[in-house]
């Protein structure tokens, strides 16, 4: 829902910082650290 909420009203890099945290957060194995 936060992904949801930074790609409606926060800028590209916002997004692209949360994106970031979240693969961080989660340790997403899809997706390169």
């Amino acid at each position: 829902e936060e992904l949801k909420s930074s790609e409606g009203f926060q800028p590209a890099s916002k997004c692209c910082t949360e994106i970031a945290d979240f693969v961080m957060a989660n340790s997403d194995p899809l997706l390169p650290t």
